[in-house]
């Protein structure tokens, strides 16, 4: 069943006065958007964005409202204290049962689908047990 409410790309906001944005004088009124993908792309909020550090995600979330793949708000996913639930306790238990390999030479350059940033060619990887 298809969701009713897709998720957000991006956070729309109408300003309430004017304000700077890069060099540029939004009026009030005027409504701008933050898209989530290239916030989470920003080496302001994550040093090296494009490389992937586990380590990033094994202590408090970066960044705070830098860090959105649940998105926020009403629209926040209902599913986000189950996937936590899980990269918590399952991926670690799978990492000590199996070892885990990319199956390419170097890193994948990130591409965004639906919400997210994903590896271009969907992380491949070897696996087999330890």
């Amino acid at each position: 069943m298809a969701a009713k409410e897709p998720p957000a790309i991006a956070a729309l906001r109408r300003l309430t006065q004017p304000r700077e944005a890069v060099g540029h004088l939004l009026p009030s009124g005027a409504t701008v958007m933050v898209p989530i993908p290239l916030v989470q792309r920003d080496p302001l909020s994550f040093p090296d964005p494009d490389a992937f550090r586990a380590e990033r995600w094994t202590s408090d979330e970066p960044s705070g409202a830098a860090y959105l793949p649940f998105g926020g708000g009403a629209r926040r996913c209902v599913g986000e204290a189950l996937a936590r639930l899980y990269f918590g306790t399952m991926l670690p238990s799978i990492c000590r049962r199996v070892r885990i390999r990319p199956l390419w030479p170097r890193g994948e350059p990130a591409v965004v689908r639906g919400t997210q940033l994903v590896p271009r060619h969907g992380g491949l990887a070897r696996v087999s047990s330890r």
